[in-house]
């Protein structure tokens, strides 16, 4: 079995940054905590907010709402840690891969982790080039209500199992090389956006 010491590869001056994307359409305060939440638990020094321009399935996120997004993401912001990123380089393209190659290609100083919700893991064997997210970036899951069991159990997961660490990892993670992830057991938020929207429809 190989040894995990073995992974840690980079280089741990540089500055730590977790990437949390998303349409954010609204904003809320489950981004926040999931945010916060990764801070404290991979001692990162911020949390960059990526906002997707446009959606390969969601029409309704599109060009069009992006700055709406963007500055009802700001109006909820106090936390210096977390910033936005507008950067139409970093999010006009529709797949998160692409995406994440700009940003870590541009970066080469900060050593990233790929933040998601259990609910993306599910799913995420359906995402372009998953298998290349998953050796392209340390990731980090964290529970959300009803989705351990089937998050634990989907295609990816199975498939990158082996690269799997221990949540006292965590503070390791940014400097792993990929693949790598965690999946982080805890507080869990029941807010989404789909659930605002609906709301704020009616």
């Amino acid at each position: 079995k190989r040894k995990r010491t073995t992974k840690i590869l980079r280089n741990k001056k540089k500055i730590r940054v977790g990437l949390l994307g998303g349409s954010f359409y609204p904003p809320h305060s489950g981004h926040i905590q999931i945010s916060e939440v990764a801070i404290r638990k991979l001692n990162l020094n911020e949390v960059w907010w990526v906002i997707a321009q446009k959606h390969p399935e969601k029409s309704f996120i599109n060009e069009k709402n992006f700055t709406q997004r963007v500055d009802e993401a700001k109006k909820i912001l106090k936390n210096p840690k977390i910033k936005i990123i507008n950067n139409l380089d970093y999010c006009s393209d529709k797949h998160t891969f692409n995406n994440l190659k700009k940003i870590l290609k541009n970066s080469e100083e900060k050593s990233f982790v790929y933040l998601i919700g259990a609910d993306n893991l599910s799913n995420f064997h359906t995402w372009y080039k998953w298998e290349k997210i998953f050796q392209l970036i340390p990731i980090a899951i964290f529970d959300r209500p009803k989705y351990k069991n089937i998050s634990l159990s989907s295609k990816s997961s199975k498939k990158f199992r082996k690269f799997t660490y221990p949540e006292k990892f965590a503070k390791k993670l940014p400097f792993l090389k990929p693949p790598a992830w965690i999946y982080f057991h805890g507080k869990q938020n029941y807010i989404e956006s789909s659930l605002i929207r609906k709301k704020n429809e009616n």
